[in-house]
């Protein structure tokens, strides 16, 4: 993937523009990437400080996580069903969750910036993966499961 193609994704996820820029530059309050001396840049832009920046070695790498970032806040998105836990959870699985030959892959990015996929031998097991995920960004998560094993019971409370 590259910025292009990046800025077509978020528009079709409805991701409001003035969350992030794709061009380096240092507005207020937004997701940036940016690329110097073939090295790719992505960090979060407020008052001219760049923080939580991550350095990737491709375009495609730093697309990929920059997506994954804006994905998740739900605040960058236009009238979001992500706004709640459940609407971020259901994007995520849509985006991130595969079935093939009756194996289900679960596409993540890990530290060090690296995307891999984990396989499991069911939905509900790639389901859990991925909430113990989201889990470990911090959002506040109720401990009980859905009523059909898949979906969770959220909190609203915490960092939402």
């Amino acid at each position: 993937m590259n910025r292009t193609e990046l800025k077509q994704v978020l528009d079709s996820e409805r991701i409001r523009r003035d969350s992030y820029d794709l061009d380096g530059g240092h507005r207020s309050e937004t997701l940036t990437m940016a690329e110097a001396h073939g090295r790719w840049f992505v960090y979060y832009s407020e008052r001219g400080l760049e923080t939580g920046k991550r350095e990737f070695a491709t375009e495609g790498d730093a697309c990929e996580y920059f997506l994954t970032k804006l994905l998740a806040d739900p605040s960058a998105h236009i009238d979001s069903p992500a706004a709640s836990p459940e609407g971020l959870f259901d994007v995520l699985r849509k985006k991130r969750i595969r079935e093939e030959n009756g194996h289900w892959y679960v596409a993540w990015a890990d530290p060090p910036n690296v995307m891999t996929e984990a396989e499991f031998g069911t939905e509900v097991e790639a389901n859990q993966f991925l909430l113990n995920k989201l889990r470990a960004t911090g959002v506040s998560w109720n401990s009980n499961s859905g009523t059909d094993g898949i979906f969770p019971n959220f909190s609203t409370g915490g960092n939402w």
